[in-house]
């Protein structure tokens, strides 16, 4: 009594279902004629697998399957409908059905060499007899596609009706690093600052098979004193990158500045030098940092004026001189040690002209210049000192 009932909602489903739908496409017969029956039907409902063997007891199953017989066809629009079985008699069944073309799986390919794409074929679903297909969206085999397309085929029955629809996506995918050459060297001096700012690096050279999208360089607004590595980065529309490197090189061209102390003075010791005269300190100053600061003044300074030449290094081994004067007087006095007392007699004219006085001693720091006496040339009678 069930089964009766099912079976005649069915056939009140179909056959509404033909007075709306039969204008569209052809209609498909399943007859249970052992004669007329295929070999096999088979029945595929949430990826389970049925055939007619092995379904004698099953009479009637959810519309949401499809039947493979001779080639795919479509989930039938009915209600329910019968399995066609050997152990039952039942009526003819009319229904509208399809059969589903079928597009290629997805394609995944990486770009053509030199090309923002690649090139890709593909076979075209095969329609139904009867039937034709078009290509309603997408590129067409062995065209140049770019990133991503889909590729959307219609099945169009003999009064171009849409019966079937079914797309597929080409994937390319750039797997071509871009080219980047960086400028040449660059050679420049630093400022005050010890910098070099402004430095006109030039441009690189880049190339893409599908587009550069950025190019970027981590190099500093002021560059030190040295050689700085520049990287250049290129980015394509992929995300892809390539580096290249150049170098800016910068030398210090400015001298340091010194300032002498001043000039000054001193006395001699006993060797007739001067060995604690006090210099002072040069000013000097340079923009990338004073590296020595030296003079050439002796250890004991000698009697008279000596020039002292200040001479200041940078840390680029510039250099500039100052001079200061450094003047050493004697004021030791020499020593002298006079004769004895010594004799004489008159001559006829009553003086003496034939003393002999003798050397005296002497002596002095800086050497004696000369020893003079007073000694007339004839003394007279008693006593001459």
């Amino acid at each position: 009594m069930i089964k009766k009932l099912l079976y005649l909602k069915f056939r009140l489903n179909l056959n509404l279902f033909l007075l709306s739908i039969g204008l569209l496409g052809g209609f498909f017969w399943f007859t249970t004629n052992e004669k007329d029956l295929p070999n096999q039907h088979t029945i595929v409902e949430n990826n389970l697998t049925f055939t007619e063997e092995n379904h004698k007891e099953q009479d009637w199953i959810s519309s949401h399957l499809s039947i493979l017989e001779g080639g795919t066809i479509s989930s039938l629009n009915t209600d329910y409908y019968l399995i066609p079985n050997k152990s039952k008699n039942v009526e003819a069944l009319k229904g509208n059905v399809a059969f589903a073309i079928s597009c290629p799986t997805p394609i995944l390919v990486n770009n053509d060499p030199g090309l923002c794409g690649a090139v890709v074929t593909f076979i075209e679903p095969t329609p139904s007899s009867g039937n034709t297909v078009s290509q309603v969206a997408g590129l067409p085999s062995g065209s140049i596609f770019p990133g991503l397309t889909t590729n959307t085929f219609h099945e169009l029955d003999a009064s171009l009706n849409i019966v079937n629809t079914c797309s597929f996506t080409v994937t390319v995918t750039d797997n071509e690093n871009p080219t980047i050459t960086a400028p040449a060297n660059v050679a420049v001096t630093t400022n005050t600052a010890c910098t070099a700012t402004g430095v006109a690096l030039g441009t690189p050279t880049t190339a893409d098979n599908c587009g550069v999208a950025t190019v970027t360089s981590n190099a500093p607004a002021a560059f030190p004193l040295g050689t700085t590595t520049v990287t250049w980065t290129v980015t394509d529309n992929a995300g892809i990158q390539a580096t290249a490197t150049q170098t800016v090189t910068v030398t210090d061209n400015i001298p340091p500045t010194i300032t002498a102390p001043s000039a000054t003075t001193g006395t001699t010791n006993v060797a007739c030098t001067s060995t604690n005269v006090v210099l002072g300190t040069p000013i000097t100053a340079d923009n990338c940092g004073v590296a020595t600061v030296t003079s050439n003044a002796p250890a004991a300074f000698p009697l008279g004026t000596t020039t002292v030449t200040w001479t200041v290094t940078d840390n680029a081994g510039l250099q500039a001189t100052a001079t200061q004067t450094v003047t050493i007087t004697d004021n030791i006095s020499p020593t002298i040690t006079a004769l004895a007392a010594t004799t004489g007699t008159t001559n006829v004219a009553c003086t003496s002209t034939n003393v002999v006085l003798g050397t005296p001693t002497t002596s002095d720091n800086c050497g004696v210049a000369t020893v003079t006496s007073n000694a007339p040339a004839a003394f007279p009678l008693g006593s001459t000192t």
